[in-house]
């Protein structure tokens, strides 16, 4: 425990500056997603796509953990979509 402690504590990073603990944290977690993609990624998903997404699951796939398969969400959602959202 104490070597976490050690690691993380705040005289390690010059007091409050953020910089240091970005540049800290940046050495050992490599930028994965650039800028552009993160904003893509944290957008909120429009109608569209939601819809579009739930018509196109496989009908065949495995159940999910409320043990419907993609047919009958597609089939159920089908007829009531408009209402749904």
């Amino acid at each position: 425990m104490d070597f976490y402690r050690n690691l993380y504590a705040e005289s390690n990073f010059n007091g409050t500056n953020t910089s240091s603990m970005d540049e800290f944290i940046g050495s050992y977690i490599p930028e994965m997603v650039s800028s552009e993609e993160n904003i893509m990624l944290t957008n909120c998903l429009d109608y569209l796509e939601i819809k579009n997404s739930i018509f196109n699951l496989n009908g065949n796939s495995a159940p999910g953990p409320n043990d419907f398969r993609g047919a009958f969400l597609s089939l159920l959602l089908r007829d009531y979509w408009d209402g749904f959202l």
